[in-house]
């Protein structure tokens, strides 16, 4: 999988993906702070978000973590971590 956003993402994936960074800014943001903000989730991501179907797979999360659709993160070296989520933000469970 290319690790350069351009050549991952079609269109829809490029614009999910900025609206993705956003909310990790503020995640940032609030755990800087301790203020919470009510940061909205974020968009999914679909099959079609993506310039191939073989980037969708989490067979493919070599450039960070993935997250599919059963709420488990897979990371580098297919190691999966579950995910909970709570309050609107997304936090490892």
């Amino acid at each position: 999988m290319p690790c350069v956003s351009a050549l991952r993402y079609k269109e829809s994936g490029l614009r999910k993906r900025a609206r993705w960074e956003q909310v990790w800014e503020l995640q940032r943001s609030e755990d800087r702070t301790g203020e919470a903000l009510g940061i909205p989730l974020p968009p999914k991501f679909s099959a079609q978000d993506f310039r191939s179907a073989a980037y969708w797979s989490p067979e493919a999360a070599c450039c960070g973590s993935l997250m599919d659709s059963a709420g488990t993160t897979w990371l580098p070296g297919g190691h999966a971590e579950p995910v909970k989520e709570a309050t609107g933000r997304l936090e490892r469970g």
